[in-house]
């Protein structure tokens, strides 16, 4: 018998759970708690899933659960962690979905069972979930880096529960998982704003309702990431799209020159923004154990 617990139901937090909850993934022996500070952002939930135990305890659920899924803000990460940490069961497996954080600081707090995952909104399973099949309800990636606590069965474990709605991504470097987070969790944000641009310019230029234009673009976009999943590269979509000197080449050119600066600067830009959160954490990681070490003594 597993119970799996998950504090903070915020848009990721509440994404895992109602997928978790709509594809039916607990087995029979199952049992999922809940817990999040504002008691009534769960009462939907606790209406439609009555088998859910939902809380704002987050001790209790800590003391019944056998893996803990953390989805807090990174700046509230070790003082959640903190909070539980008296209640967790001998050999929990924590897994946290806050980015920013490395191992040691985590092990500072709790020297066990660690895993980092980074999911996307791009995963979230819509109302049709009764009627997706097991082939096709996978969307996004989920990104995975355990410690060395973690063994095998406890990777198994939780990968598998996320490769039910994403496509699970393994990444052996914890530095690695900075670039990985943009290619993945930040990406989705990235690509509504270009349908969203790319449909207001279009009916500046036609007679096109931006639900038009949007529709069209959207559907290419999926398209055009299902043949590239399948079977094409990069390149040859381009190369069986664009005609020497025709309109999606010039097009192209035009890209080409404008995204090989401007996506440098992008990465730049997230990359500051990554080391920022990080520097605000380690502050906020000193802050926490000055204060913790004052109340102690």
């Amino acid at each position: 018998m597993v119970n799996i617990g998950l504090i903070g139901y915020g848009s990721m937090g509440s994404m895992i759970v109602n997928n978790i909850l709509k594809l039916d993934l607990l087995l029979d022996d199952e049992k999922l708690f809940v817990s999040n500070h504002n008691l009534s952002k769960l009462e939907t939930l606790g209406e439609i899933y009555s088998d859910v135990v939902i809380t704002e305890d987050n001790k209790f659920l800590a003391g019944n659960c056998d893996v803990v899924i953390i989805c807090v803000e990174t700046p509230d990460f070790l003082g959640v962690l903190n909070e539980i940490k008296p209640n967790l069961k001998d050999g929990v497996h924590i897994v946290t979905s806050c980015a920013g954080l490395s191992f040691d600081e985590i092990m500072s707090v709790y020297e066990g069972s660690v895993s980092i995952v980074i999911p996307t909104l791009a995963s979230t399973v819509g109302s049709e979930a009764s009627n997706i099949t097991s082939s096709n309800r996978r969307k996004g990636v989920s990104l995975f880096t355990h410690n060395n606590f973690v063994n095998d069965s406890e990777k198994s474990f939780i990968e598998d529960l996320f490769n039910e709605f994403s496509f699970v991504k393994t990444v052996d470097n914890p530095e690695d998982l900075r670039i990985a987070t943009f290619l993945t969790s930040c990406s989705p944000a990235f690509l509504a704003l270009l349908v969203d641009k790319l449909a207001d310019i279009s009916v500046n230029y036609s007679s096109f309702s931006k639900d038009d234009a949007s529709y069209m673009i959207i559907k290419s976009l999926l398209g055009t990431s299902l043949i590239l999943d399948e079977d094409f590269e990069t390149d040859e979509v381009i190369s069986k799209v664009a005609t020497p000197g025709g309109i999606t080449q010039a097009g192209l050119d035009y890209l080409d020159v404008e995204l090989g600066e401007d996506g440098r600067e992008l990465f730049e830009t997230l990359l500051k923004k990554y080391e920022w959160i990080r520097k605000l954490f380690f502050l906020y990681f000193h802050v926490f154990f000055y204060c913790l070490n004052c109340f102690i003594l």
